[in-house]
Parts: C-alpha cells; structure tokens; sequence
C-alpha cells in the first residue's frame, strides 16, 4: 500500500473514532450504565464502531506503532498508568480513562497523518516506517564508531586533520554533519547522504581557503575548487574528485531531478562520504 492511500485510510479511521467519542461523551449525559460503564442507549452502537475500530487497529499497528510514542498514560489522580490505545478501542475500561483516552488517540493519529503527508506519496507504506524506524535509532558517538571500522579514522583523529576549523560550535556541525551522512548512505538514504557529503566538503574548502589567506573570486562550490586549483592546495586527483561530487550534487537538486536516470545508488552515496576523508587527507 502506497503511503497517499495508507493517509486516506488512516483518516477515515479518525473519523469513525471521533464518532465514536461523541457517541460516548453524548451517552454519558444519561444517568443509566451497563456495568457501571456505558449507557443502555448506545450499547449497541459503541459496541459495533468499537469492533471496527479494533478490527481496523489489528491489520494496521504494526505499520502505526513504528510512528508512535509511548501508549501509557498516568492517571493524575491514582497515578496508576493504563494503555491509552486499549482504553479508547475496548469496551472494558471505566468512563474517565476511555474519554481521556479517545481524545489522546485521535491526536495522536492527527500527528501521525502529518508525519506521513510529508513524506513521499507513492513510496510504499511499509519501507517508509522501515525507514523511519532507522532515523529514529540514529546515535552520533554509534555512528562515528562504525565510520572508524570503515575508514580507519576517529572522530579525534579527524579533528586533527580539520585543525584549521578552530571555531567549536562549526566543527561539532561539520562532526554532525558527516555522521548523518554515513547513517543516511549506510541506511539507504542516498539523495540526502550525497547533499550531506557534498554541504560539508564545500564548507571545509572554503574555511581551508580562508585559513590560507586565499580569497576566491566568489562564494560558490565551483569557485572554492578553482582556488585549491590554483593555488596546488590539493592533488589534482582530489580535487577532481570533489568537483565530479559537485556536479553530481547539482544533479540530485529537485529542479533537475527530471527522470529515474538521476535516481543515487548506495555505491554512489557511499562514495560521497569516501570522498569527504580523502580530500580531508590534503589538508
């Protein structure tokens, strides 16, 4: 199922669960309950949305759950926790904890709905929870430690390298700004990993530039290439290289992303972060 589809359907599934909690705060108003819990009058009604709901929660929370923060709730009178979920799609639960949970629900689902729309409409449902599920295990000190088993390089020791970015706060981007590019090529992110690599080596040529007193004749990628050109700062090899990674990135901009010949393989991403360590080695 396509993610477009899976939001309509999520929708329509809020829609019935905002009847539902109408139907109960509406039956609720009467003073007579089955069980000390529902009202007679609408029984048979919440019992019938009740097991759509469930039904329709059951063939979907596997994809849902991977979109969700925790499901308790603490009550704040008891403070004993209940779920949330179970509290607003069953029939067994007392009236307090069933509107409270109902209306915490249907937010959430609003939430969820807007995480979803942003993402690509026609990309499969369930590798875009996958996904999800990735970006939300992202670690910066897991990450660098991978990167130190792939390129045989610490983060300390590329500090080292990157001597002449004495500004903290710049470096710890520059840091950031490798790691998630690592995780987005490794994850299978590759547009992203490839803008990522390609942000960071302009940004360390043109503060490598700047360390040296070169001033290029504008702010620009190409420009930056053009001085260390110039100038013998880099291998002719390297800064090959990081004009072939310019180019490419221009490709991959939404404007020019015209056909699936544009489409970025996981070698290519890959290559973009190599690309990052090996013109680093120049400096």
């Amino acid at each position: 199922m396509k993610v477009k589809e899976f939001i309509e359907n999520l929708k329509e599934f809020q829609t019935i669960l905002i009847e539902h909690k109408n139907l109960y705060l509406h039956g609720n108003s009467f003073p007579e309950y089955v069980g000390g819990m529902y009202p007679v009058n609408n029984l048979e009604e919440l019992e019938k949305q009740s097991l759509w709901l469930n039904r329709w929660w059951g063939e979907n929370q596997s994809i849902l759950n991977k979109f969700r923060d925790s499901t308790s709730v603490q009550s704040p009178s008891t403070g004993d926790e209940w779920d949330y979920t179970d509290s607003a799609l069953g029939l067994h639960d007392i009236a307090p904890n069933k509107s409270q949970s109902l209306k915490k629900l249907i937010a959430e689902i609003e939430r969820i709905i807007g995480k979803l729309t942003r993402m690509i409409p026609n990309q499969n449902i369930n590798g875009i929870s996958d996904n999800f599920i990735k970006l939300e295990q992202f670690s910066a000190p897991n990450v660098w430690a991978e990167i130190k088993k792939d390129f045989d390089i610490s983060k300390r020791v590329y500090g080292l390298k990157i001597h002449f970015v004495t500004d903290s706060f710049k470096r710890n981007i520059i840091f950031r700004d490798i790691a998630q590019a690592y995780f987005f090529a490794q994850n299978g992110f590759n547009k992203p990993a490839v803008i990522l690599a390609g942000g960071v080596i302009e940004e360390l040529l043109r503060l490598y530039l700047n360390y040296k007193n070169i001033n290029p004749e504008n702010n620009t990628f190409n420009e930056y290439i053009k001085a260390c050109d110039t100038e013998g700062l880099l291998k002719k090899g390297i800064s090959k290289l990081s004009d072939s990674l310019r180019d490419f990135r221009n490709v991959v901009h939404l404007e020019n992303e015209k056909s699936s010949r544009y489409t970025i393989s996981k070698v290519t991403a890959k290559g973009a972060i190599t690309s990052i360590f090996t013109i680093s080695n120049d400096f």
